[in-house]
């Protein structure tokens, strides 16, 4: 008698088409096929460290299904609670490849050489920008080091004029109304809500629908501590 499963994970799984180049679908021709599924890549990882694991779950009576089914088995996986519907095609997932938004913050040490680094490595593949802009010298800094935007965590009237003429994306941080409408008094054309965790979603509502013709805000939230 075999042993018994130490667990068992439950969820979809599908093909993932991942694009081999940049842009809208709709301008990508080639993809690399790959299987995915939160759960399924679960008990994948876990059967590969030597754990008795099984996947639960439907697929399609197709080719695809088919494949996904010999993919997790040959793994190691038990897959006695699978079945292939007759009724249900296996879910198809086209990614989209976009370029990734980095902000490199002046809260790290020698924050415009990392930015200068990155920006030469990676050149237009990302969006790079400057975070926690408080002074003026690292204004001048973030621009020389190649900085596509500039953040700052307040609204400080002596500081954003020289963030805006610089002519990079800028946003200087908000929270309450009377802030939004001095950083709109001074130029900005979006602003950062910071902390986005002291207001949440009904308070973002209430300010979009009382400041309609104000800057837009861009929610920034604190990350929880590890």
């Amino acid at each position: 008698m075999s042993e018994p499963l130490q667990m068992t994970t439950l969820g979809e799984a599908l093909v993932v088409m991942n694009p081999l180049s940049r842009g809208p679908l709709k301008h990508v021709s080639r993809f690399e096929k790959h299987v995915g599924g939160a759960e399924l890549n679960v008990a994948v990882g876990l059967s590969r460290l030597g754990h008795r694991v099984g996947w639960a779950g439907r697929l399609g009576d197709d080719e695809f299904g088919k494949e996904i089914l010999a993919f997790v088995r040959g793994e190691g996986v038990d897959v006695s609670r699978a079945s292939l519907d007759p009724e249900a095609p296996t879910g198809l997932y086209f990614k989209e490849w976009r370029r990734s938004c980095i902000e490199g913050t002046f809260t790290i040490p020698e924050a415009p050489r990392v930015i200068r680094d990155l920006n030469e490595e990676y050149e237009d593949r990302i969006l790079l920008g400057a975070g926690t802009v408080i002074d003026r010298e690292q204004v001048e800094q973030s621009a020389e080091a190649g900085a596509a935007f500039l953040v700052s965590p307040g609204c400080d009237p002596g500081l954003l004029p020289a963030m805006l003429e610089t002519g990079l994306l800028t946003l200087p941080g908000t929270l309450t109304p009377s802030e939004i409408m001095l950083a709109h008094g001074l130029g900005a054309k979006a602003i950062k809500l910071f902390p986005g965790s002291s207001g949440g979603p009904s308070y973002l509502k209430a300010l979009r629908d009382r400041c309609r013709n104000l800057p837009r805000p861009a929610i920034a939230r604190r990350a929880r501590p590890r």
